[in-house]
């Protein structure tokens, strides 16, 4: 062997040992955070500086943990990026061992919070067309959850309400009979329960109001 073949050979190894390494580090950094997660110091996840590439194996879970401690602590700005990071990276769920329902549901919340408290009409109408994508990107990925069939008749109805005559009570009438079809589910989901129900109450008003048949 010559001496350009040893060089290569010697390259070869480090440059095999720099990817071992970073491997070695995501991996660490993972545990750790989810460490932090299940111990419940939100604060500390939502503080977390990622350190991993995007490209590296359980770097998405990073940021969909620390969206969502970022949402738990109420800093919205916050889960919306790193819930929306995670959920573009991850391509397999079940890799991960993580419940896409349950991330797809916490950025549609955080983009919700997040459009309640704009302090300005145009930050409010960005992030209800935010809302609306996040509501069908569930649909999409999650048909059969309550989840998906709450946050998408949520957006039904409030754009029905800014509707006017026959055409609100049409997509009323539409909301409250998807709503009646998965009842039966949304009362044995702990998280949408109730939510599910004061939508089905708020639909029910506003028909009421408008006096649709």
């Amino acid at each position: 062997m010559n001496s350009t073949e040893h060089r290569f050979l010697a390259w070869s190894w480090l440059v095999l040992l720099a990817v071992m390494l970073a491997a070695c580090a995501t991996v660490r950094e993972v545990d750790d955070v989810q460490t932090l997660f299940n111990e419940e110091k939100f604060d500390e996840v939502a503080a977390h500086q990622i350190k991993c590439k995007e490209s590296d194996d359980g770097c998405n879970k990073v940021y969909l943990l620390k969206g969502e401690a970022c949402l738990d602590v109420a800093k919205l700005d916050c889960a919306v990026d790193n819930l929306n990071k995670g959920i573009a990276l991850t391509k397999n769920w079940s890799a991960v061992g993580l419940d896409a329902a349950r991330f797809h549901g916490d950025l549609c919340e955080a983009l919700r919070d997040r459009r309640d408290e704009a302090t300005s009409g145009a930050a409010a109408t960005a992030d209800f067309a935010k809302l609306k994508a996040a509501a069908t990107d569930f649909a999409g990925a999650v048909p059969d959850h309550i989840g998906a069939v709450y946050w998408t008749q949520l957006i039904a109805f409030e754009e029905a309400k800014s509707s006017t005559g026959l055409a609100a009570c049409s997509s009323l009438d539409s909301v409250a009979l998807k709503l009646t079809q998965s009842a039966p589910k949304a009362a044995q989901n702990t998280r949408y329960a109730a939510p599910y129900e004061a939508l089905v109450a708020g639909v029910t008003s506003e028909r009421r109001n408008r006096q649709c048949q």
